[in-house]
């Protein structure tokens, strides 16, 4: 079953803190979707150390600040970034992180900022 938010900032909840700590170490969620959130670049670096260890989840839909931890995490299979604002410097570090990560089979990255340098 998706866990879902509407309209959270992290700055401001800690209750979505709190989940994305208990990310870290969850057995049980596969499907996680932050979809149409305020997340800013706390909440997407949060999101990405919570994924460095993560082994369950499947499918993830919009967040940004995840690069690094593509290239550590073994289970991600469904990246959904669509509208996620994401440029260049995004795409490109993105892409390095692709270079390590084998489990990642769909990734979804329309509607973004990505110019001619980041594609």
């Amino acid at each position: 079953m998706p866990v879902q938010s509407r309209k959270i900032r992290l700055e401001e909840s800690e209750a979505l803190a709190g989940a994305l700590q208990a990310l870290k170490t969850n057995s049980s969620v596969t499907n996680l979707s932050l979809a149409r959130n305020s997340i800013r670049d706390t909440g997407g670096e949060a999101l990405g150390e919570a994924l460095k260890t993560n082994s369950t989840l499947v499918t993830l839909q919009r967040s940004s600040g995840t690069g690094e931890a593509l290239k550590i995490n073994s289970s991600l299979a469904i990246l959904i970034l669509a509208d996620d604002l994401i440029g260049d410097h995004g795409a490109l570090a993105l892409s390095e992180a692709l270079e390590t990560n084998w489990t990642l089979a769909f990734l979804e990255m329309q509607n973004n900022l990505i110019g001619d340098n980041g594609a």
